[in-house]
């Protein structure tokens, strides 16, 4: 075949292959659409998840569920939507502790992250903050510093579970203060710019064409700005998280590299 022939061939199958993706877009969805969540039906997350797919069930006309897959850290969730038909018609909610800790803290994982999954949108962000009892020692940050730093490993603290954004958070509060213990914090006394939270994002199956993901994506956004959802993300202490598919992947990316260095320092490890 010639070689302008040929251009014009690839052009026109490219344009083609263009089209069917958006027509798919603007079709989509064409029948019940799955959230699998890895949280227990009455966890926050799962909860303000079912609000989103009320929402989105509305905004799409079809039945919109969320299938609550708690347990092993939540392998059993990711692992059911890993190998699902790249649609858009299965979605995964997730947290930063499953795609930027988890790799760090786990020798082996039944998923990649990055391999597996693209990303779609973030739901929200949920800041964490330190807290101690009214009738303790301790009445500022800089007084829990001063201890800790007095007393090498006498200070206590608890967090939700080896490796969790609190415990790693926890850490990171450690090295940058100088102290041994066995958020804003800033505006306590604590050290500047140190940020703990968590964050609830949607993935999808590698493969999900892009004009899905942006669909879908838009469509989030959209409801994130609803006066209701809005609301109830304030009764929960959620912050809203629109953005674009981009901005979610970046924000991994810069998660994966700073808590791989927390775990790290801190040694833990959840084999």
């Amino acid at each position: 075949m010639h070689w302008t022939a040929r251009r014009r061939f690839i052009f026109l199958i490219a344009a083609w292959l263009g089209l069917g993706s958006i027509a798919l877009a603007q079709t989509f969805p064409s029948k019940v659409v799955k959230i699998t969540a890895p949280y227990a039906a009455g966890a926050g997350p799962a909860i303000f998840t079912r609000i989103m797919a009320d929402k989105l069930s509305k905004a799409w006309s079809q039945p919109v569920i969320v299938d609550a897959k708690p347990g092993a850290s939540g392998f059993i969730a990711i692992e059911a939507v890993k190998n699902a038909a790249p649609d858009g018609h299965e979605l995964l909610v997730v947290s930063n502790a499953h795609v930027a800790i988890n790799p760090a803290l786990y020798k082996t994982l039944p998923y990649d992250p990055r391999k597996d999954f693209v990303p779609v949108a973030m739901f929200y962000h949920t800041p964490f903050f330190l807290t101690v009892s009214t009738a303790g020692p301790y009445q500022s940050v800089p007084a829990l510093i001063a201890a800790a730093k007095a007393n090498p490993g006498t200070v206590s603290y608890g967090s939700s579970y080896v490796g969790s954004p609190s415990h790693l958070g926890s850490a990171e509060f450690e090295f940058l203060t100088g102290a041994k213990m066995m958020p804003t914090l800033e505006e306590a006394g604590g050290p500047a710019g140190m940020v703990v939270d968590s964050w609830l994002a949607v993935l999808a199956p590698r493969g999900t064409p892009p004009e899905i993901v942006r669909r879908i994506n838009a469509d989030i956004n959209r409801q994130l700005a609803d006066p209701e959802v809005l609301e109830q993300l304030q009764r929960f202490g959620f912050d809203p998280a629109p953005g674009t598919p981009q901005q979610l992947a970046d924000t991994i990316r810069a998660e994966e590299k700073k808590f791989a260095e927390l775990v790290r320092r801190t040694g833990a490890t959840a084999d």
